[in-house]
């Protein structure tokens, strides 16, 4: 599936960020304190802590996935996994940590 879906690149980014929002890779509070340390980490660039961000959340997906190997399912779960725009979800996460770090300061 493909195309803008409730404001986000394709329905497998938004879905990925529904997940995210409902707890699964630790959750969006675990992933917004991850995203305002690595933001902190790169001194303020939003778009290398956007970049390291979508790398992390991207492996976490690939290390907790379960279904391995060959078949129907397994194909179908890597090619929607491929369709993700993890930097999407990612700047969204630091855009919040920036503003949330301009807002303290």
């Amino acid at each position: 599936m493909s195309g803008q879906y409730n404001g986000w690149t394709n329905y497998e980014t938004w879905l990925v960020s529904l997940w995210i929002g409902e707890g699964y890779a630790g959750g969006s509070d675990y992933v917004a304190e991850i995203a305002a340390e690595i933001l902190t980490d790169n001194e303020g660039d939003v778009d290398e802590s956007a970049d390291v961000l979508a790398d992390t959340l991207r492996n976490d997906i690939d290390q907790t996935w379960t279904v391995k190997g060959a078949g129907l399912e397994s194909d179908l779960l890597r090619a929607a996994v491929e369709a993700v725009n993890w930097h999407e979800i990612a700047r969204a996460y630091v855009d919040d940590a920036k503003a949330e770090a301009n807002a303290e300061a």
